[in-house]
């Protein structure tokens, strides 16, 4: 049965505790000093605004409902941790592929302070289904904003990390065509894993 409009709206905000928890459980399992910088992270501005945000502008699209960043990068860890397993078992810890997982869309968090998506306030694009719209202070492309907010609270990562949160839109953003057939195996998880949870998503939303 379809969900209504209300129903929507709310699933974020009625699951939010136990995202909370399912976000804690992940980062218990990383190490020190990782475990210590991403809680506190997590404890200020950007961890509130990747817990409360949406994950896309518009129902259309995916979770554009408060709290589906962080549903949707549940999802995208749920997947990754199957595909790794899959396909390459025992290649990556698990927590790495987490984290990967876990972040790789944190620069739709937005700055401190500053969210990345703020309510449509244009009430004829409202009607078209646009919930949302970018903020005009945000021009940084997601996946450097990620990298940037995770170097901003200290959290260093290796070269295989970096390039999955880098890579995780795949090929068919511009500005990753020069990894075309050349991508690291664990951007290909994190990518595939987006991928395909962001597909499932926006079947949900229909």
């Amino acid at each position: 049965m379809a969900q209504t409009e209300e129903e929507y709206w709310k699933q974020g905000t009625d699951k939010l505790e136990e995202y909370h928890d399912m976000v804690a459980s992940i980062i218990a399992t990383f190490p020190e000093p990782r475990q210590s910088q991403v809680s506190k992270m997590m404890d200020g501005l950007i961890g509130e605004q990747f817990m409360t945000s949406p994950a896309s502008t518009r129902r259309a699209f995916h979770y554009a409902f408060p709290c589906g960043l962080v549903a949707h990068s549940l999802n995208v860890v749920k997947q990754a941790v199957k595909l790794a397993e899959t396909i390459a078992p025992g290649r990556w810890p698990k927590e790495k592929v987490m984290f990967c997982a876990l972040f790789h869309d944190l620069g739709k968090a937005g700055s401190p302070g500053k969210p990345y998506y703020i309510p449509n306030k244009d009430e004829w694009k409202r009607k078209k289904g646009e919930s949302y719209e970018v903020s005009k202070d945000e021009y940084m492309p997601n996946a450097e904003k990620s990298l940037y907010l995770l170097q901003l609270h200290g959290v260093a990562l290796d070269h295989e990390e970096t390039v999955a949160i880098r890579l995780n839109d795949g090929m068919g953003s511009e500005s990753n065509r020069e990894y075309s057939f050349k991508e690291p195996d664990l951007a290909l998880i994190i990518h595939w894993a987006d991928h395909w949870a962001s597909r499932q998503e926006k079947l949900e939303g229909k």
